[in-house]
């Protein structure tokens, strides 16, 4: 295996691995990141600043989703920049992984679109009971004989590092974990679509010091933070300000979920936007690439922990200005099939004529009703930050065309 060349500077692989060790000790913490070597320097710099091991925390970033059974694993991003939507130069391939108490994300950077979310995180997964099994046969020595000059963290960061090694290879070099024919076995059905208008915002700085304060609408990035460190602007986030919901007629018999609440139904994208805690540290890692990207999700895959079902979002956009923007989430699922429902097959046709629709200025309305969802049940845009005051969905009536429950 030959060493892996670092100079390419879109190129950026980050690992980070937390391991829970008892209820009175702090998560242990191993961490390996490849890339340019100057941020490769810069990078093992932070990782060994007391005040920053903060940002390395990642177990709060293993919450469940908006179902107790779906669980997510990979998300790839699209990187735009700031106010050029037409410029998207980069992909940001995340995956994650949990097994007893590691807990295990990799954050990969790159100019190749067809990586494989399945086989990364499958790679992911090995990693992360590789670190288990280093971190309990150590415990277990350790344990046995209090004389041996054993340490844990030195012993978990040099699996990592060879892990990560072998890991970063198969990307960069080998590319064995390139995208080809992944089949689940299940045919998924599409279930659910939400149209969502967003705005795309650029307003916070982060200090580059010790504290790593956010602070919103600076006018001079220039000046210092009482730490003594610099401000700079911190990547755009999304706002996701209305959503409208496309959903079948049956949907109450279909879902097995508990409740239709749209705030729940919506959560799933909110949950695969970038977390604010890895902006910030792409950010502490390398101002200068990220500080100006806007950072979109295009697919996330998640797992069924109770069956071999996969779900999957696929989100497709329509920049209408700048710094506007429609997204168009599409979820997919294989623990359902019901007439009403559509196969997941059509769906790059049925994405192909919505998109074109909208951008033709026909209202997304009129849009999805000269597609095959046609028959399917629709509400009007509704405010996100108002989801909570609705119910659930509720099927389409004459006295209540696409409406909701907000009784």
């Amino acid at each position: 295996m030959n060493a892996t060349n670092h100079s390419d500077k879109s190129h950026l692989n980050l690992i980070i691995s937390n391991i829970l060790r008892g209820e009175h000790n702090l998560p242990l913490q191993a961490t390996k990141f490849f890339g340019p070597k100057d941020i490769e320097s810069d990078f093992e710099k932070l990782a060994n600043e007391e005040h920053l091991k903060e940002l390395f925390e990642v177990i709060s970033l293993f919450k469940e989703t908006r179902e107790e059974d779906i669980v997510l694993d990979s998300v790839q991003y699209a990187e735009w920049e700031f106010k050029k939507p037409e410029t998207n130069l980069s992909h940001l391939y995340l995956a994650k992984n949990s097994l007893n108490d590691v807990y295990t994300i990799n954050l990969l950077r790159t100019d190749l679109s067809e990586i494989s979310l399945f086989k990364v995180n499958n790679e992911i997964a090995f990693i992360g009971q590789a670190l288990n099994g280093i971190y309990r046969r150590v415990t277990a020595e350790i344990e046995k004989s209090s004389e041996l000059p054993i340490d844990i963290k030195d012993e978990l960061d040099t699996g990592l590092h060879k892990l990560g090694e072998f890991f970063n290879w198969q990307i960069s070099e080998e590319r064995s974990l390139m995208r080809g024919s992944e089949k689940t076995g299940l045919s998924p059905m599409l279930t659910t679509l939400f149209m969502v208008k967003a705005s795309i915002i650029q307003d916070e700085y982060l200090c580059m010091g010790t504290c790593n304060q956010v602070l919103s609408s600076k006018e001079d990035e220039r000046i210092s933070c009482e730490c003594g460190g610099n401000y700079r602007l911190l990547s755009p986030y999304i706002n996701l300000d209305q959503v409208s919901f496309v959903y079948p007629n049956s949907i109450q018999d279909i879902s097995t979920s508990k409740s239709l609440d749209p705030k729940k139904i919506f959560q799933i994208l909110v949950d695969v936007m970038m977390p604010k805690r890895l902006v910030i540290l792409l950010n502490k890692l390398a101002n200068a690439i990220f500080g100006n990207k806007v950072m979109l999700p295009i697919t996330a895959n998640f797992h069924s922990k109770a069956t071999n079902d996969s779900v999957k979002l696929i989100v497709d956009y329509f920049w209408k200005t700048e710094d506007e923007i429609y997204l168009f989430a599409y979820i997919t699922d294989t623990r359902y099939s019901h007439i009403d429902l559509i196969s997941a097959v059509s769906l790059p046709m049925i994405m192909r004529e919505i998109k074109e629709s909208v951008k033709n200025h026909i209202s997304f309305e009129k849009a999805i009703q000269k597609s095959k969802l046609k028959d399917w049940n629709q509400t009007p845009l509704l405010k996100v930050k108002q989801l909570s005051e609705y119910e659930e969905l509720i099927k389409k009536t004459n006295t209540n065309p696409g409406g909701m429950n907000d009784e």
